[in-house]
């Protein structure tokens, strides 16, 4: 049994239907597909604090062009050249975080409307643990994206204290 009927063709090997749903709501939010971020909470089948982990759901959307693209490009610097997968999509990225570290500020607000979404969930950088502990709001104030910070900062959940591992060292 699949989520909504769209994973079933993007499917590549047999998982839990949460878990395959959930993925696609990574992809749906990391390329601002409101209507898909729309269906798959509707669906029921996703946990919307899933966060990526190559080890448990695999690396299917670092070969979709279309969620690269909206991950590596910067508001007005057009696209931008990463060195390593990680920084295209950093462990530990929720679809808050990808959706503000992309400025998808619609998605990011409908995002907030889950009851039961843990806004201060952050990455974890194997490459460079100094940028640790990025959280959606800090992801998306390094990328200058002022109305998804707005966004965030309109909801009390949003822990504005919080500070990366590398903001941690300077201090």
């Amino acid at each position: 049994m699949l989520c909504c009927g769209s994973c079933a063709a993007k499917q590549s090997r047999p998982r839990n239907p949460v878990l395959e749903c959930s993925v696609q709501l990574l992809r749906a939010a990391g390329v601002g597909d409101l209507a898909g971020v729309e269906a798959l909470l509707a669906s029921g089948f996703v946990d919307v604090n899933q966060a990526h982990d190559p080890q448990v759901v695999g690396d299917d959307l670092l070969s979709d062009k279309d969620f690269v693209h909206a991950q590596t490009r910067q508001k007005g610097l057009g696209t931008i050249y990463f060195s390593t997968d990680c920084e295209v999509l950093p462990v530990g990225s929720t679809a808050l975080i990808l959706a503000s570290r992309a400025d998808h500020v619609e998605v990011v607000r409908r995002l907030l409307k889950e009851a039961g979404i843990d806004c201060n969930l952050a990455t974890s950088n194997v490459v460079n643990p100094a940028l640790n502990h990025q959280t959606a709001l800090i992801w998306a104030s390094r990328h200058g994206h002022i109305d998804a910070v707005r966004a965030l900062l309109a909801d009390e959940r949003v822990d504005v204290n919080a500070t990366s591992r590398r903001e941690q060292l300077l201090h």
